[in-house]
């Protein structure tokens, strides 16, 4: 089944010799075995190391492709989240582009390495994450020169997110992040564009409760609120019961750190003889607070689709130094996730029962890449 062909095809702003190489680089990264180098590729095709070297300068608006993807598989009316997460990887030599010092939370300290944003969108219903776009961090220097002295890298995000939000599908409306987002910087960014934050807080948290009763007659301001919010007393928060061993609590408070009101979700697990807890929020405090739980659950996908990346399509493998060729690579391989996920879903969809949507289905890349390497060896040796 030929995914990439027809929408590659489709992309009008690409030349002929573009859209034939972009064919060829993202089927090559679905069969290729080992670490994605323009030497490893040339072995798969009858093209020479330095072409894809020559190619992969090019600019190439992979969030268009990804977008015009998505647009032509995913249902529409299904409930679509969009996420935003951060992902580092290690590289060495001074001339790397955007090398700096970047939080590694798998070893609790700073590194030298690169950083990148990534811009996904959730099905909910699914439960599978899919690339939009990939934007490179600049390191310190190059960002005090793009943004300002006063620029941070939460600014930095809200350039990703402002460059590509125009191409969320209709009735996006949400954003899901982790903790590391819950600033007011980002807050009130996403807020500003007609979107809704939906993300973690830190247990201590200074949260105060809204004052709901009648005016008093006193001279000064009217009263805004009523005690600080603790979790040792939850009289005033609505309980949720979502399962047997999990109960929501939700009310509507005034965030210091956000400067904003917020809808709040305590989340309380028993899990066996521990007890699991949650502070969520949205921006949105319409929203109930199941969706919160939900989207905020959904949002984890996009962690696997950046696994899945690093595993097997060579999100770190590149070889180069530049800006431009930095962002082909990693783009290209989140890119081949989008086709292995949307060959997969076409695949699933026919071999399903068709007026029923699957939602307990979940793809294995690991499998899809034997698949894709045994059929281009059948192919090989019939040709010749």
């Amino acid at each position: 089944m030929n995914v990439i062909e027809p929408i590659v095809q489709n992309m009008s702003r690409l030349s002929t010799p573009q859209r034939k190489f972009l064919v060829i680089v993202l089927t090559t990264i679905h069969l290729l075995r080992g670490k994605m180098t323009f030497r490893k590729m040339s072995r798969y095709r009858d093209l020479h190391e330095k072409t894809f070297s020559r190619h992969v300068r090019q600019s190439v608006d992979f969030a268009s492709m990804n977008h015009l993807a998505l647009t032509t598989f995913l249902p529409s009316g299904i409930p679509v989240v969009a996420a935003i997460d951060t992902t580092i990887t290690s590289k060495s030599g001074s001339c790397t582009y955007g090398r700096d010092l970047f939080y590694n939370s798998s070893h609790n300290r700073p590194e030298k390495c690169v950083e990148f944003s990534e811009l996904a969108l959730v099905d909910v219903t699914y439960n599978t994450a899919y690339h939009l776009s990939t934007l490179q961090t600049p390191d310190t220097d190059t960002m005090t020169t793009l943004l300002g002295v006063d620029g941070s890298r939460m600014d930095w995000y809200l350039v990703h997110l402002r460059q590509d939000m125009g191409l969320f599908p209709r009735g996006v409306t949400h954003l899901a992040a982790d903790g590391a987002y819950a600033k007011q910087k980002f807050g009130d960014g996403v807020c500003e564009w007609a979107l809704h934050l939906i993300s973690t807080l830190r247990h201590d948290a200074n949260l105060r409760f809204l004052y709901t009763g009648p005016r008093q007659t006193r001279r000064g301001a009217p009263q805004k609120y009523n005690g600080k919010v603790t979790f040792q007393e939850l009289s005033r928060f609505t309980p949720i019961t979502v399962s047997d061993d999990m109960t929501l609590y939700t009310v509507v408070v005034k965030s210091v750190s956000l400067k904003r009101t917020i809808r709040l979700g305590y989340v309380w697990k028993q899990q066996g003889k521990k007890l699991l807890t949650a502070l969520l929020f949205s921006t949105d405090t319409e929203l109930d607070a199941e969706l919160i739980y939900r989207y905020d659950t959904a949002r984890f996908q996009i962690e696997f689709l950046i696994r899945d990346a690093k595993q097997f399509t060579g999100f770190g493998d590149f070889q180069v130094c530049s800006q431009r060729k930095i962002a082909f690579h990693v783009n290209a391989s989140m890119t081949a996730l989008n086709f292995f996920k949307r060959e997969d879903r076409l695949t699933t969809q026919e071999t399903s029962n068709a007026s029923q949507e699957r939602t307990d289905h979940v793809i294995s890349i690991s499998s899809w890449k034997p698949r894709k390497f045994n059929e281009h060896q059948v192919e090989r040796i019939i040709s010749t």
